[in-house]
């Protein structure tokens, strides 16, 4: 269960498809690519024929995402941090 507080929520579709993408993106590379770098920190895998990030089948079968209830954020365009 992830609950994610974005504020007040222009589109809560698009805001959850967020937070879904990147928590499988963030499990990936922890847990599965092998993304080596150089001393300097220079990405040394230059395409996905070097490295594989999580794909279809990778994504939990049940995955509950949740926007805070009730949040305030005033200095964002209409209560938003996505501003």
């Amino acid at each position: 269960h992830v609950m994610y507080d974005c504020a007040r929520s222009i589109n809560p579709a698009v805001d959850l498809g967020q937070v879904e993408g990147a928590f499988i993106m963030g499990l990936g590379y922890f847990l599965s690519e092998d993304a080596t770098t150089a001393p300097d920190g220079t990405l040394l895998a230059k395409s996905t024929w070097s490295y594989k990030p999580p794909g279809p089948s990778d994504i939990p079968l049940s995955m509950r995402v949740d926007l805070l209830e009730n949040p305030s954020f005033a200095r964002g365009t209409l209560s938003s941090k996505a501003s």
